[in-house]
């Protein structure tokens, strides 16, 4: 009874390689403020099953609140309602986004 060798040996490297890939682009999409960079880091997470990470869970909260202050600001745009207006300028300023 002898031990096969894998079939690919570097198949475990490039699966390392990709998650290190994963979690830099996480962390960079964290701490910017483009919604099509959060949603391109979540989407490769959600098909490498990164779910669990907690960096993940910082991406989909952070895309999810930028997704929101977007649309608030389109209402603001179109509103001639200051307070709406301020309301939306704050919330940019939470998420540290130059509105």
């Amino acid at each position: 009874n002898t031990l096969a060798a894998p079939k690919n040996p570097h198949a475990g490297c490039a699966r390392w390689s990709t998650m290190k890939v994963l979690y830099t682009e996480l962390v960079e999409a964290i701490n910017g403020v483009s919604i099509t960079s959060l949603l391109t880091a979540t989407t490769q997470a959600r098909l490498l099953g990164a779910t669990s990470w907690p960096e993940y869970a910082q991406a989909d909260g952070r895309l999810r609140a930028l997704q929101g202050l977007h649309e608030k600001l389109c209402r603001a745009t179109a509103s001639r309602s200051l307070p709406e207006i301020e309301e939306a300028l704050r919330e940019a300023g939470e998420l540290k986004v130059d509105a």
